[in-house]
């Protein structure tokens, strides 16, 4: 295992206190060299007095060692708090659990809740000496498995490495010497976990499809619901301002009515794509972290849809279940959106067994088609362990993540749409024209912090390609 801090969060760290400390230094020079009154100067120089050191102490942060390697020997941990080697034999345990003020009132297992992976509640990897051993730092905490002094090396959020491959890659070497008291990295016992669906290939070449799909949506967006009722409204209000006004509250409800179905024609199906699931006992657990969702198999809502029946889906069959209103709500693809082949034989014939047994008619249809799925579908094959990793832990994507730079590209298009507008109505009519420059506005906004994400995107792209593909070792 290379355990590493992202480069990329680290380049983002230093452009912006870059950016700082220049904005510091260009205030305290002009309000030190012009004729500026002596509160002015005050306060600028009780700016540059926190901008300072803050900058000095994140530049710290950024700049500081951070390698932790390991192995069958043991650790290599280079960081700040602590550099040395450490062999297995001088440790007790190694201990995967949330900070206590996360993890209940003593932070015991047991009282440990489903929490995110960012954030203050992010899980903390602790090393717990073994007797007589000496790390050469003060201890940190103490370890939730038995109160021992223990040493808080790093959160996860401050390494580049995905937590289900971490849990598994850290078990196989440490053995019995690590604890893992983070219940949303527990697999419930007895549950039987479904392969990934699609694998790691063809959900890559899935995303590609629902991309081309997606751009194709987009430009019919643009086109019918966003430039063509702008340029109706322009129209209306250069003619007659009360004609306008009608004109802008149409298309604001057109525009809202037809963003939010396009956004969800192909959301269900990527929400779906590889999304780990497992079977316990009669219920089916689709999700990862604290975002799993439990559906009963032998709720009489259950159904199987043949492929090609839900749009947005492709050519994908979906086990649903209908909610109060009657309408199904997809819980699991059953088959390829984009091929039509089916998954797993042996997940299929998993299901279909939990399924015959249910009391419903419903539930023993759906059986039935599973058991037809599973006749077509291709013997199993040898898998790669990486293949049953959530889809949230892939290798960054160079090429998929160049392609998303032309998302706030477009946003951008219809930034320049929207602020057209506003020039086109700002003598003909001004109030128009004032909804249209503060549309604008918040529009730039949303695609500076649109355009940063992908940025950063990118970056993790470029600068960690061999930490995020690093192969994991096998158990």
């Amino acid at each position: 295992m290379k355990l590493r801090a992202s480069p990329a969060t680290r380049v983002f760290l230093l452009l912006f206190l870059a950016v700082l400390l220049a904005s510091a230094a260009g205030l305290g020079w002009r309000l030190f060299t012009d004729d500026a009154p002596w509160s002015g100067r005050i306060i600028a120089a009780a700016v540059i007095a926190f901008v300072v050191p803050f900058c000095f102490v994140g530049a710290r942060h950024a700049l500081g060692p951070f390698r932790i390697d390991v192995d069958e020997r043991g650790w290599r941990v280079r960081t700040r708090r602590l550099t040395r080697d450490v062999r297995w034999d001088e440790l007790a345990a190694v201990v995967l659990a949330h900070s206590p003020a996360h993890a209940g009132t003593d932070g015991s297992a047991g009282t440990a809740v489903p929490t995110s992976r960012r954030g203050p509640g992010a899980p903390r990897l602790l090393l717990v000496p073994a007797d007589g051993v000496d790390l050469g730092v003060e201890a940190t905490g103490s370890s939730p498995v038995d109160g021992r002094p223990a040493l808080e090396l790093f959160a996860l959020d401050d390494v580049v490495y995905g937590e289900v491959r971490f849990v598994r890659d850290l078990s196989a070497l440490a053995g019995g010497r690590f604890h893992n008291r983070c219940a949303h990295l527990t697999r419930p016992p007895g549950a039987t976990p479904l392969h990934r669906f699609p694998d790691r290939s063809a959900h890559l070449r899935l995303t590609r499809w629902l991309g081309l799909r997606e751009t194709g949506v987009f430009l019919g967006w643009y086109v019918l619901v966003l430039a063509l009722p702008l340029a109706l409204t322009v129209l209306a209000a250069r003619w007659d301002v009360l004609l306008g006004v009608l004109a802008l509250l149409a298309t604001a409800v057109a525009t809202i009515a037809g963003t939010a179905t396009v956004l969800s024609i192909f959301h269900g199906c990527r929400s779906l794509a590889a999304v780990p699931a497992m079977i316990d006992g009669r219920e089916l657990l689709t999700g990862h972290g604290d975002a799993i969702a439990r559906t009963d198999l032998h709720s009489e809502r259950i159904r199987v849809t043949p492929g090609g029946a839900r749009a947005g889906y492709g050519r994908a069959s979906l086990l649903v279940t209908a909610n109060d209103a009657g309408r199904p709500s997809p819980v699991l693809l059953l088959s390829d959106p984009r091929t039509g082949d089916p998954r797993d034989r042996d997940d299929l014939r998993a299901l279909a067994a939990v399924l015959r047994d249910s009391p419903h008619g419903t539930g023993r249809d759906a059986a039935r088609h599973l058991d037809a799925l599973a006749a077509g579908a291709p013997p199993p094959r040898p898998r790669d362990p990486d293949d049953d990793l959530p889809a949230s832990e892939d290798p960054v994507d160079l090429r998929g993540a160049l392609a998303g730079m032309l998302r706030p590209l477009a946003l951008g298009g219809c930034v320049a749409t929207v602020a057209a507008a506003a020039a086109l109505t700002y003598d003909a009519a001004p109030p128009i024209a004032a909804i249209f420059i503060v549309t604008a506005s918040v529009l730039t906004g949303v695609w500076f912090i649109y355009t940063l994400i992908c940025v950063r995107r990118l970056a993790d792209a470029v600068l960690t390609p061999s930490t995020r593909a690093t192969r994991p070792l096998e158990p």
